[in-house]
């Protein structure tokens, strides 16, 4: 082949691929959450309150991608990180956690006033209609530093085993 074909065969191929991947992110985003708020959405979780209002409306049906980092001091029990200490680590131990059976002094959301849900270090799950808020499983906020940087991401990827 000549460089001019060869050249041509390979834009091609680009375009095809930049045209495939855009027909990817139309599909897994919905518009009306894709117009709605600019993505990845970035939330500080410190606390200050029990619950941090994310202002994230979520949209039945559409999943979402959730990760946090960082590290919040002063809990009795738990390490500081998102993931804390599961349930059967420090539940009846310390009985500090909010929300009993969910991990203690961990990243907990709710959907508007729906049950509080372990979102931990990374989580993946299908928005119901409602505001999305973020918390710290622990009983008393009082005395506790630091933060946990949250992201954010409409139209996670599912695994075809769990679906």
């Amino acid at each position: 082949m000549t460089r001019k074909l060869c050249s041509a065969r390979r834009s091609a191929i680009a375009l095809i691929a930049v045209i495939a991947l855009a027909s990817v992110t139309l599909v897994a985003i919905p518009p009306s959450i894709a117009s709605a708020t600019p993505f990845p959405l970035n939330v500080t979780v410190t606390p200050s309150t029990a619950w941090i209002d994310t202002g994230l409306s979520v949209t039945s049906g559409t999943f979402y991608a959730l990760s946090a980092s960082g590290t919040v001091s002063g809990m009795t029990g738990a390490p500081g990180t998102p993931a804390g200490t599961p349930w059967t680590s420090c539940g009846a131990a310390t009985s500090t956690s909010l929300y009993p059976g969910l991990a203690c002094g961990s990243l907990i959301a709710k959907i508007g006033a729906g049950v509080p849900f372990t979102v931990g270090s990374s989580f993946i799950f299908e928005g119901q209609p409602g505001e999305l808020y973020l918390g710290i499983n622990e009983t008393s906020l009082a005395g506790l530093t630091g933060s946990w940087p949250a992201t954010i991401t409409p139209g996670a990827p599912v695994d075809p085993v769990l679906a």
